[in-house]
């Protein structure tokens, strides 16, 4: 099983995933490419708009498995499981891992940038690892997707199971 983080099949159309909407759960990967040369409220704030983005998938997720399943006698189990498993799915996929992954980048590139035998110019060493934060953004999906995955059918979606 992966995430339901795919095209739905016509049955479910979920605007938070299927549209540009669902590029506000990015939200704090930008934050944390920009960390240094924004204010801490934008920073703090980027976070904050991903997370409601998780959130309000969440609920939409929540909302369409209880319609879906309104007369079935595993109702409620079916909504709770379905919940925590776009939770626990948005909130690594998401925002924990891809903003550490960022956050390192930043700070690896900012490292490597203010040492002083390398003489690079202010600029760069400004812009330098914000650029390359928002460089990695793309490769890092994917494979965060599929760890993701892997780890949740492996866990939790194995428990649920049984």
């Amino acid at each position: 099983m992966t995430h339901q983080n795919n095209k739905s099949d016509g049955d479910n159309y979920n605007i938070l995933r299927e549209t540009e909407l669902r590029l506000l759960g990015y939200a704090n990967e930008l934050g944390e490419a920009f960390k240094h040369v924004i204010p801490r409220t934008g920073y703090f704030g980027s976070y904050a708009i991903a997370c409601t983005y998780c959130a309000a998938d969440a609920v939409n997720i929540g909302l369409a498995t209880s319609e879906k399943y309104s007369n079935h006698d595993e109702h409620n189990e079916r909504v709770r499981d379905d919940v925590i498993d776009t939770v626990l799915w948005q909130g690594f996929a998401s925002v924990a891992i891809p903003g550490l992954v960022i956050n390192r980048i930043v700070s690896a590139s900012r490292l490597v940038l203010a040492n002083p035998g390398l003489a690079a110019p202010q600029f760069l060493r400004l812009w330098g690892p914000t650029s390359l934060g928002i460089a990695a953004i793309p490769f890092i999906v994917k494979p965060i997707d599929s760890f993701v995955d892997f780890a949740l059918d492996n866990t939790y979606r194995e428990w649920v199971k049984k």
